[in-house]
Order: C-alpha cells, then sequence, then structure tokens
C-alpha cells in the first residue's frame, strides 16, 4: 500500500515537472530541428510537345537554424535529354539559403527531336555542401504526339489597324496571356514592316527595349509595339505580324499600319540669298519658291506677309490650288515702299499657308531713295554754290 501511495506520488510531481517545463520553456514543444533541406516543387507532372522547353519552378527551402550551401543534382537523366537548373540565363549548380528562408531556382528540360510519346522521370537532389542533410524530388513529364499539347499563347489588342503621318510613331497595346501549364519564355518577332521603319517592343509602362518576354502558366502581361514609318514614307496601307513563340508554342497576330504620308513646304530664295533691294515709292520684284518636302500632296496653299506700315507686298500668283509631293513652284513677290521711306535695312515675313502645313521666310530688305532725288539735291548744291560765288565777287569789287 505504502508502494503503490509512493509511486502515485512520483507519477504525480512528474508530470506537475513535465507541464510547468512546457508552460515556462514553450518553444521545447515545438523546436526547430537543427539542419533541414526540403525542394517544394510547381508543379509534380506536366505534358509537352516534343518541341517544347519544359521550364518548372522549385523552391529550396531551409528548414534548419543555419544557414546552407546547398548543391543540385538531376539524377540520371533520361537518354537525349537536356536538363539542368538555371536562374535566368545562366545554369545553376548550387545555391545558398539562410536559415528559415527559400530560393526559387528554375528546372528546365529539353526532349530530343525524337522523343516518344511517353511519360518520363526526372529525380532533382538537393544535399548539403558536407553531404549530410538532403531531399529529393520526382518530376514526371510526359510527351504528347503533335497537335495533343493543350500549351497555347493568346495575344489580343484592341485596335489592330491603324493609322499615322509619315514620320510619326504608332503604338500598338498587345496583352499576352499564356494559356498553357508549364511557365515560358518567348521570343518576340516583328516582320513586315518596310526596311527603313524603325520598330521596337516594350513592357507595359516600361521605357525599355525587350526582344523576349516570360510568363507563368495562367499569367498575362502587356506589351507596347512600337512602329515609326519613314519620314519620306509613300502613303498606302501596310501589313506587320507580331509573333510570340516559345518551342512549338505560337500565335500571331496580325496588324495593319496605314501611313496617310507627311505634310510639309518649304520657302525660300532660288538661290538661298535672305536679303532683297527696293527703291522707295517704287514697285521691286522677289523671287519666291514653294517646295513640297512631304510625301502627300498639300492643297489649298495662300499666301501673306508681315510688313512695316504703308509697304504694300503682292503675291504672284496669289494661290496655289494643289502643290503635289517634290513638286516646286516658283512665285514672284511684288514689294513697295512708300515715297518718304528713309534709306535703310527692313524686316519683312513672307508667309505659305497650306492645309496641314505651312512655312514662313524672314527677308531683309535693303531701301534706296530713288535717283531723281539725288539730282535735285546735287543741282540745289550747285545752285547754292553759284549764288555764293557771285556774292563774293561782288565783294571783291568793292
Amino acid at each position: 500500500m505504502l508502494l503503490k501511495s509512493c509511486l502515485a506520488r512520483s507519477l504525480a510531481l512528474l508530470a506537475v515537472g513535465v507541464l510547468v517545463t512546457l508552460m515556462v520553456f514553450p518553444a521545447l514543444a515545438t523546436a526547430q530541428p537543427a539542419r533541414g533541406i526540403r525542394l517544394l516543387p510547381e508543379f509534380t507532372s506536366i505534358v509537352i510537345g516534343r518541341e517544347d522547353d519544359a521550364r518548372l519552378t522549385v523552391r529550396v527551402a531551409n528548414t534548419g537554424k543555419d544557414g546552407e550551401f546547398v548543391d543540385l543534382e538531376i539524377v540520371s537523366p533520361p537518354s537525349g535529354w537536356e536538363a539542368r537548373f538555371s536562374d535566368f540565363s545562366f545554369g545553376l549548380r548550387g545555391v545558398y539559403v539562410a536559415a528559415g528562408k527559400e530560393q526559387e531556382v528554375t528546372f528546365r528540360a529539353k526532349p530530343p527531336a525524337d522523343a516518344a510519346v511517353s511519360d518520363y522521370t526526372f529525380d532533382l537532389k538537393a544535399i548539403t555542401r558536407d553531404k549530410q542533410v538532403q531531399d529529393t524530388l520526382r518530376i514526371t513529364i510526359g510527351i504528347q504526339a503533335q497537335g495533343a499539347t493543350a500549351e497555347k499563347v493568346q495575344m489580343v489588342t484592341l485596335y489592330p489597324e491603324v493609322s499615322t503621318p509619315a514620320g510619326a510613331s504608332i503604338q500598338f497595346n498587345i496583352d499576352l496571356t499564356n494559356q498553357g501549364r508549364t511557365d515560358r519564355t518567348f521570343e518576340l518577332v516583328v516582320k513586315g514592316a518596310p526596311q527603313q521603319w524603325t520598330t521596337s517592343v516594350e513592357p507595359a509602362f516600361e521605357k525599355k527595349q525587350i526582344s523576349t518576354i516570360s510568363l507563368k502558366a495562367g499569367e498575362t502581361k502587356g506589351v507596347n509595339l512600337i512602329l515609326t514609318p519613314n519620314e519620306r514614307q509613300a502613303p498606302g496601307d501596310f501589313p506587320v505580324s507580331f509573333t510570340a513563340r516559345s518551342g512549338s508554342v505560337q500565335e500571331t497576330l496580325n496588324l495593319k499600319v496605314g501611313v496617310t504620308g507627311s505634310y510639309d513646304i518649304l520657302v525660300t530664295t532660288p538661290t538661298g540669298r535672305l536679303n532683297a533691294d527696293a527703291v522707295a515709292g517704287q514697285e521691286s520684284v522677289m523671287a519666291l519658291v514653294v517646295a513640297n518636302i512631304g510625301t502627300a500632296e498639300v492643297k489649298g496653299i495662300s499666301f501673306s506677309s508681315t510688313k512695316p506700315d504703308g509697304w504694300d507686298i503682292k503675291f504672284e500668283p496669289e494661290k496655289i490650288d494643289t502643290l503635289a509631293a517634290a513638286e516646286i513652284r516658283e512665285v514672284s513677290v511684288k514689294i513697295k515702299a512708300p515715297d518718304k521711306t528713309i534709306a535703310g535695312d527692313y524686316a519683312i515675313s513672307l508667309n505659305a499657308l497650306g492645309q496641314r502645313s505651312s512655312s514662313t521666310k524672314d527677308i531683309r530688305v535693303t531701301v534706296s531713295t530713288p535717283t531723281k532725288w539725288g539730282a535735285v539735291g546735287i543741282g540745289i548744291v550747285v545752285v547754292v554754290v553759284a549764288g555764293l560765288a557771285g556774292i563774293f565777287v561782288r565783294l571783291g569789287r568793292r
């Protein structure tokens, strides 16, 4: 009886002690293991076509208390397959994972061209540098017959046909969706644009050129296709194709750019000199050249001038109905300064205004006085001199 009583008392004290220990030191009940490595896959089984490049995200997790250097291996991959770990554009053979953290790596596998329709297994292995802790993961990749794979990319744009003047940029906003079950990197290809056009592809809301884009399974991203026709491009409609492709998975978006031509006229003189001579009170004539340096005809060109008060400037002809691309016309400009204009240099502006285009040229006009007034002045001087001479003669006789 006494023995049973002592045993019961001891068990009770032991239970109390354990309970107190768990209450005071709760961390002991859920202590973190000293070391631990896990391979955590995004998917464990996928299906691709023979021409596809499988890409799977795998997380390397460190469940231990200290950071670990972890080597990555692919154990005995199927014959003919190209399999590796990578991060962006370079291969990986190992990573450092801090305590309680994860590192993402990409497992890539490409089948041989003659791969049979079947399932293929890949054993992935993560092991610490000292070979004491490791984990393995099996991935299954199935090869389907041509056309049987469900992998697909979709591209959508709201405005597949747009118009722009020559020399002006146009932008297509395109959404790409990876409708397959595999993360993919798509090559972006533009075809059909004339050779002298400039083309570029940018991520939506970013100013940098790209030639590829990575999409996770089910992910959608936007890109901007920017096309700039040459300034001398003749008007017309130009089909352009935009393709996203990854192995056998690809989609093409057919677009159309309508170039309306550029409207640009230039006013100058035949010799390039920007000065003219005029005589006060007399009409002088200078030649003006109007050239269409755009790619579309310009209609309804009229002329005007900015001039000093009292001046008269006329254009002949007063209007050009149509000026074709690369065409040049000569216009006579009749300039007349008022009679009492003081000799000197004066500034005028000659303006040509057409539909969608205009041009202005500043001219310096040097005005001189008429010759007859010079003769009159000389005559007055002669009379004055003669009169003075007569007076001196008379005074000298006295």
